[in-house]
């Protein structure tokens, strides 16, 4: 992915962040879910549509009122692994050219990742 969309999808990801918390916080507990069962890779994309399955609720004609764009997933990938640096490589991703443009993680605020912040979402830290 070149460099430019990267840092386009990271913008439009942070601003989609601010406005849909619960998106980071289903996706670091469904990455840590995979990886207590045993998974030392797996793809962002495919926890993507999981959080869709468990977000998602029907508009007023019967469909889909979830958007999530699935070119935010590198975004979240990376900032997982670099969030928890333990984990780098659990996604394959493709890492910017340039350093200013990828992400870091002090370019998104409280990304909420305290077992508090996990309460009340369906899925509690402790939940297998």
């Amino acid at each position: 992915m070149p460099t430019d969309v990267y840092a386009r999808h990271f913008k439009a990801a942070r601003e989609f962040h601010a406005k849909n918390p619960e998106v980071w916080k289903l996706f670091v507990r469904l990455t840590r879910q995979l990886i207590k069962r045993g998974f030392t890779q797996y793809s962002a994309k495919a926890i993507f549509h999981v959080i869709r399955w468990h977000l998602d609720v029907p508009n007023s004609k019967g469909r889909s009122s979830t958007r999530i764009n699935h070119e935010f997933s590198p975004c979240y990938a990376n900032m997982f692994m670099q969030k928890y640096p333990e984990h780098e490589g659990f996604f394959r991703s493709i890492k910017p050219t340039k350093p200013s443009s990828h992400a870091t993680w002090s370019q998104l605020e409280d990304l909420g990742d305290t077992k508090e912040d996990y309460q009340g979402i369906g899925l509690d830290e402790d939940e297998d």
